[in-house]
């Protein structure tokens, strides 16, 4: 038992020292893309050609095996259109385009405020921790001037955890006008994103490609789990949500793994020690008397490591009236603790009646010492 707990420990122990070799053995990144499906049919097909035109020549193009790809569409609220790890390369970016190629319009509001703000938000609370590249990408078709209280959000903000925010927008002159004039909320939300990200606005429509470069750093693996999507919020839960956290987790678990190593040790020492003491007990009595009297000596009671039989002195078992016998000492069982071994020599002091195995006392054996007689019995 001890030897296959010792096994299962160092195994685990193993697999734990590889998990952490592997999660820094590779750097997946993390992409976000928002698209506005807001406004009337003919107005969002023109808008999701370019749309789709983007994501596969310039976004896909960047996306490896295990990277993390994550699509919302948002117009009145934030819908959710694919959350997945890339497994299969031609496969997966297969079905990313079929998923944007069936975006649908939706003939209500936009509320890019909120969406730009909660995404954000996102990032900073569930991927900030990890150490990989997050990328941003924002397909609008206009912007609010109104200000609302996710504007005021977002001029407050003093970070974004983003390597890269990519705002795509039509080729438009009243957008462009709203982009550079910081009297209006576009103006003033951009202008403070400029300040504290890499940020950059590009301009949909062209027959030119965009070009777009993505900044590069290094980072550890994080696997991520996909969660069903309320329609009115976004919620994303990372395995490796906080690596602190994590090395605090995994350090607890050896620590357990070699203190539960230790403890089995020492068990298994003291069951060893255990069974160094005797188990059975002698029932003996005197042949020589006319009346004799059984008497009993339980050996496992006495948690001894050996036992002196004597007709006189300080003894274990005290054989009156034999006073000339030699002391005989009883050493504690090796091997099976139900049978006493009996050293070279000892066995010639016995006179047995009734012996099991040659060597040994075991249970049922009768046997003489001097003019009493003994049965050894377990209980």
């Amino acid at each position: 038992m001890y030897r296959g707990l010792k096994n299962f420990s160092i195994t685990i122990l193993i697999a734990i020292l590889l998990l952490i070799v592997k999660s820094y053995g590779f750097a997946n990144d993390s992409y976000f893309i928002s698209i506005d499906n807001s406004g009337n049919e003919k107005e969002h097909l023109l808008f999701m050609i370019e749309v789709k035109k983007v994501i596969q020549n310039e976004i896909l193009k960047n996306i490896k095996k295990g990277d993390f790809v994550s699509i919302n569409t948002y117009s009145d609220k934030i819908y959710k259109i694919v959350r997945k790890e890339i497994f299969d390369f031609k496969l997966d970016k297969q079905n990313i385009l079929s998923e944007v190629t069936n975006i649908q319009n939706n003939n209500n509001q936009i509320i890019f405020y909120e969406m730009f703000y909660k995404t954000i938000q996102l990032i900073l609370n569930n991927f900030n921790q990890l150490n990989n590249n997050k990328y941003l990408f924002i397909f609008s078709k206009s912007f609010p001037g109104k200000e609302n209280k996710y504007s005021k959000n977002l001029l407050k903000l003093t970070k974004t955890g983003i390597d890269k925010i990519i705002i795509m927008i039509p080729m438009n002159s009243k957008i462009n006008n709203y982009i550079q004039d910081q009297t209006k909320t576009p103006g003033k939300v951009f202008e403070r994103l400029k300040q504290i990200s890499n940020f950059d606005i590009l301009f949909l429509g062209s027959n030119k490609s965009l070009n777009i470069s993505l900044p590069k750093r290094s980072g550890g693996q994080n696997r991520i789990s996909k969660n069903n999507i309320g329609s009115n919020h976004i919620t994303l839960k990372i395995i490796n949500e906080n690596m602190g956290y994590i090395w605090i987790i995994v350090i607890f678990i050896v620590l357990i793994i070699i203190g539960i190593f230790i403890y089995l040790k020492k068990f298994y020492k003291k069951s060893n020690a255990r069974q160094q003491y005797f188990y059975g007990y002698f029932e003996y009595f005197d042949t020589e008397t006319t009346k004799p009297l059984k008497k009993y000596f339980d050996l496992a009671l006495s948690k001894k490591n050996e036992i002196i039989i004597s007709g006189r002195g300080h003894c274990d078992i005290l054989l009156r009236g034999n006073y000339k016998m030699n002391p005989i000492v009883l050493c504690s069982p090796v091997g099976d603790k139900k049978a006493i071994q009996l050293a070279a020599g000892l066995e010639n002091q016995f006179k047995f009646i009734k012996q099991l195995n040659q060597g040994y006392l075991s249970h049922g054996d009768s046997f003489k010492i001097g003019s009493y007689q003994f049965h050894y019995n377990i209980r």
